[in-house]
């Protein structure tokens, strides 16, 4: 929560940025990251084989509540809007943009993604970053800030 409160803490300076925005997101992230883990837990028991019913419950009985997908599409919504934020994590005492902090994570979480020992949703953080991504390209696009007009303005030079 700690990680979600930095995230909103930067979404306040943003113009044009409500609060019905971060709840959209983090709504939209909680149920999309929710369904991600659904999906990714379904294919997996599929793939364990259809007569094998010790693995099929023996390592498939868990749950996810979806927050940390709704942290990670806020995460995902502010690293587009400001890709260069300086970021810290806790007790390492090197600064480094948001944009290679959120995609960091990202891959941590595409790498273990089908880990058999990790208690973590890790599909569940990725449906919450695709739908941050994907709600910065649908509707906050048009901002005055954000990875989209960087962008034009580095075309726009040449």
């Amino acid at each position: 929560m700690l990680s979600l409160y930095n995230f909103c803490s930067l979404c306040a300076f943003i113009p044009g940025m409500s609060g019905l925005h971060l709840f959209a997101v983090a709504g939209g992230s909680a149920v999309t990251g929710g369904l991600g883990f659904l999906y990714h837990r379904k294919t997996k028991i599929a793939e364990a084989g259809r007569n094998d019913w010790q693995s099929k419950t023996r390592n498939y009985n868990s749950a996810a509540l979806g927050a940390s997908g709704a942290v990670m599409g806020v995460g995902a919504l502010t690293a587009c809007m400001i890709p260069n934020a300086p970021m810290q994590l806790m007790l390492i005492p090197i600064t480094f943009p948001l944009w290679v902090f959120v995609a960091g994570y990202g891959v941590v979480d595409s790498y273990f993604l089908d880990s058999p020992t990790s208690g973590i949703a890790h599909a569940g953080h990725l449906g919450g970053l695709v739908f941050g991504a994907a709600y910065y390209l649908a509707f906050m696009r048009k901002s005055p800030m954000g990875v989209w007009r960087n962008m034009e303005r580095m075309i726009s030079r040449r």
